[in-house]
């Protein structure tokens, strides 16, 4: 779906290498279901806890997506899928701070989590699935983008070119 939407917005300017991300996202996902058996002994039963996970993987997924951006290359399709739009909308529009990756992240991530929370209660009768965390990594995942970008981005760049 979200391969789909570059293309669209793209059009004849979607380059076909970009279809690689549909085989990246299943190597993405077997590597998560790995990461989950690998750390299923960290307790997490108390809710600071819970909150610390959180936390850390907010942070560890900004510095990923960092590293997805300066390598310019094949990304996984929902932070490729941000920036094909936020790179449209500076081209269409101007570089407008708005349009920064950090900003069009925190719009999209909010719009997938209520749409979730939407489609949860319409067919479950309940709100399943979303909760403060995933709430909390919506609107702090851009954010932290934004914040690493400016600190990350030179060095990886530089690595990247070299």
């Amino acid at each position: 779906g979200l391969v789909l939407l570059q293309f669209l917005i793209l059009r004849r300017r979607f380059q076909a290498i970009q279809l690689l991300q549909i085989p990246v996202l299943l190597a993405f996902g077997v590597f998560n279901d790995v990461a989950l058996w690998a750390t299923e002994w960290i307790g997490y039963s108390a809710y600071w806890q819970q909150w610390l996970l959180v936390l850390a993987g907010i942070v560890l997924l900004g510095v990923g997506i960092c590293f997805q951006i300066a390598g310019q290359s094949i990304m996984l399709a929902g932070e490729a899928a941000v920036l094909t739009i936020a790179t449209e909308l500076s081209r269409k529009f101007g570089g407008r701070r708005l349009f920064a990756f950090g900003y069009v992240k925190i719009a999209f991530d909010v719009l997938l989590v209520s749409s979730a929370a939407v489609l949860a209660v319409s067919f479950l009768g309940e709100l399943s699935g979303v909760r403060e965390g995933t709430a909390a990594a919506a609107l702090l995942i851009g954010y932290t983008v934004k914040r690493l970008q400016p600190l990350l981005g030179p060095p990886l760049a530089r690595f990247r070119d070299s």
